[in-house]
């Protein structure tokens, strides 16, 4: 036997004693009975490649002590009709995801606000960002930013604010990010 250490992308370490012959989807198996990750969400790199399920950890040249990365796979999954709900993923910048359910219309504002509920990060401190552009807060909903059912937000905690900032404050923040 031989131990190899998976490295989950929110920093978790788990050591696995495995046999050289044993099978990428065995190992697959033995992460989710320890982290309970679904099967379909785990891609393993090694050397920045993703292992393939059918290979040995030998033909992947996975050795005694080897790193494997786990990243997470985002499994989408269509819920309802897209006018009246559709689900979205925000992406916390220390790689938790968090699934919310929202509808099209929503505001900027309200997913926010649902994440200040859920997360506890006050809303005027959060910076969501869709395909690389800043969300801003002037009313815009989800379907004006052209966010889809499925689609991934990248949500970035200002430091700076601890108390909620004056409107003026906020204006010249939002002048700053767009820059």
């Amino acid at each position: 036997g031989m131990e190899i250490i998976i490295r989950s992308s929110s920093g978790k370490v788990l050591p696995i004693t495995v046999s050289p012959e044993a099978i990428i989807s065995n190992i697959k198996i033995k992460i989710r009975d320890s982290l309970g990750t679904p099967l379909n969400q785990q891609r393993l790199l090694f050397r920045g490649k993703t292992l393939d399920n059918s290979s040995t950890l030998d033909e992947s040249s996975v050795s005694n002590m080897s790193l494997v990365y786990l990243a997470l796979v985002i499994v989408k999954k269509t819920i309802g009709n897209i006018y009246n709900t559709c689900q979205i993923f925000v992406k916390i910048l220390h790689g938790e995801v968090g699934t919310l359910d929202g509808a099209p219309y929503y505001t900027v504002h309200q997913i926010k606000e649902t994440i200040q509920e859920e997360e506890g990060i006050y809303y005027w401190r959060q910076v969501l960002r869709f395909n690389g552009k800043v969300l801003g807060d002037e009313g815009g909903s989800l379907l004006s930013y052209d966010i889809y059912n499925g689609a991934i937000l990248q949500l970035m905690v200002s430091p700076q604010q601890k108390d909620k900032p004056s409107p003026s404050e906020r204006n010249e923040r939002l002048a700053r990010l767009r820059l």
